[in-house]
């Protein structure tokens, strides 16, 4: 080899490996962007818009806005990408991003919008949103601002094309503490994608949807309201799982329908209650159970309340699943429902139990005017907090649920609470009980904590159970039977 040849081979590469640098698309590296419009034509793409004057930001960028500009509406001309959108500083102008309908904006799986406190307009989104390809990622919106809002008019979508697919987060709020007047609009549709599933969490801002999240079981959409946070949909939150861990839903929209779990409470150990509120004219649609879950938390009394408007029963029989809160008072309920309660055109049964292999249970208090079906409680207590609160037209009966996850000795209690009921008939004990663990010993009760109130019925039936797995006793204590239509045996 000549010394020529020895020195240009690595000289060569060296030019190489500075050539192929220089060619690498400078947004792969973050930076941050500030807004200052020197271009003045409204143009993302402008590079004098931006401080740097040099170049805009791309899909590893930040771009800020953080002062009052001529030029507030940003063109995309026809789609950007970022990682995060910042406004910070005393923003004065009320910036618009993006060209409705005509704009998209890529953000990053793990990117987001924030804001600071000292904001001082509200800001919007207005081109259509693709988060990430459908991998796992989480996109937050952190505001901390109190006295203005982040508003999303086009529509969110969790982009596709992901190599391996994932979870999808979808935060409002920091998840951190109170809203304290944080809030956040939504106004366009949410769909996921190649995502799994996306997780749409509220907390530490709250929320107001007036877009439409797209349906799907709990396998593939979630959401969880948390911190206090208070979310309120006009639109759609789907159909997938619902948790009100700590904060309120407010139904107002015509119709809401769930069909996976609407669960109410919070095992993870924060305290604070959970409310839904239904609009006097609003009907949530009930295609699945409800669960009071909140008994994990430590000198803890949270509760959990649905109230206003009405419940629609639909599709099948439908349960309420109480876990016992030992911290809540034994005469209080861990669960209120005051709204009034029918079915979709045929009778749906309603019934109430304790958790799986757990003996007590907690307590339900129904008011309101329940016109869906016959009620089965299977386990805890059922309060009557109004004369409507069983249907007429059907049964009452008290007994243990046939399943192998029905603890030994569990006990199911109604208390007339002085309200005057009517009901066809009731039943205390079940006639088949050969799947119950142990041998059984369900108890039954029927009582009038108040003793001012009356049960309207036709006949009274107590069965045994199964051999070897009977049922314990039932008493009646304190209640005005009153028989109905003709003598009975």
């Amino acid at each position: 080899m000549t010394p020529n040849a020895l020195f240009n081979r690595p000289l060569k590469a060296s030019f190489a490996t500075l050539l192929s640098l220089a060619l690498i698309p400078s947004n792969l590296f973050s930076a941050d962007f500030t807004w200052d419009d020197g271009g003045g034509d409204s143009l993302w793409s402008t590079p004098t818009n931006w401080t740097a004057d040099a170049s805009f930001p791309g899909l590893a960028d930040n771009a800020i806005f953080n002062s009052a500009q001529g030029t507030a509406a940003i063109n995309l001309e026809g789609g950007q990408s970022i990682n995060h959108l910042i406004f910070n500083g005393n923003t004065t102008s009320s910036y618009t991003i993006g060209i409705a309908g005509a704009d998209t904006l890529t953000f990053a799986g793990s990117g987001g919008v924030d804001t600071d406190s000292d904001l001082a307009a509200d800001q919007t989104i207005a081109a259509n949103i693709t988060i990430g390809d459908g991998s796992a990622g989480t996109f937050r919106i952190d505001t901390e601002s109190t006295t203005n809002k982040i508003i999303f008019t086009g529509d969110i979508a969790v982009g596709t094309g992901a190599t391996t697919a994932g979870v999808q987060r979808f935060e409002v709020g920091d998840l951190a503490g109170s809203s304290d007047g944080r809030s956040v609009q939504i106004d366009g549709n949410l769909t996921r994608g190649d995502a799994t599933r996306v997780d749409f969490l509220v907390g530490g801002a709250d929320l107001l949807l007036n877009g439409q999240v797209e349906a799907g079981t709990g396998n593939v959409m979630r959401t969880i309201i948390k911190d206090g946070a208070t979310a309120t949909v006009t639109g759609s939150f789907g159909r997938g799982v619902m948790e009100v861990r700590n904060g309120t839903l407010n139904v107002n929209t015509d119709t809401q329908q769930f069909d996976s779990l609407i669960i109410l409470g919070d095992t993870t150990g924060q305290a604070g209650n959970a409310f839904v509120n239904i609009g006097s004219n609003n009907t949530l649609i009930l295609n699945t159970g409800m669960n009071y879950e909140d008994r994990a938390n430590n000198s803890d009394a949270s509760v959990a309340t649905v109230s206003g408007g009405t419940i629609q029963v639909t599709g099948a029989n439908r349960t309420f699943v109480v876990h016992d809160n030992p911290d809540v008072d034994p005469t209080s309920a861990e669960l209120t429902i005051t709204s009034n309660i029918i079915n979709d055109g045929t009778d749906r049964d309603l019934s109430m139990r304790a958790a799986n292999n757990e003996a007590t249970g907690g307590t339900l208090l129904l008011s309101g005017n329940n016109s869906s079906g016959g009620f089965l409680v299977q386990g805890g207590t059922l309060i009557l907090g109004s004369d409507t609160a069983l249907d007429s037209d059907d049964f009452l009966n008290i007994s243990a649920r046939n399943n192998a996850q029905t603890a030994q000795g569990t006990t199911g209690t109604v208390d007339i609470n002085g309200t005057n009921n009517t009901i066809t008939g009731l039943t205390l004990g079940g006639g088949n009980t050969a799947a119950v663990t142990g041998s059984n010993g369900f108890v039954a009760s029927l009582t009038d904590s108040l003793g001012t109130g009356s049960l309207t019925l036709n006949n009274i039936t107590y069965n045994d159970g199964s051999a070897g797995k009977e049922n314990a006793a039932a008493t009646i204590t304190d209640v005005n039977l009153r028989v109905a239509g003709a003598n009975r045996v």
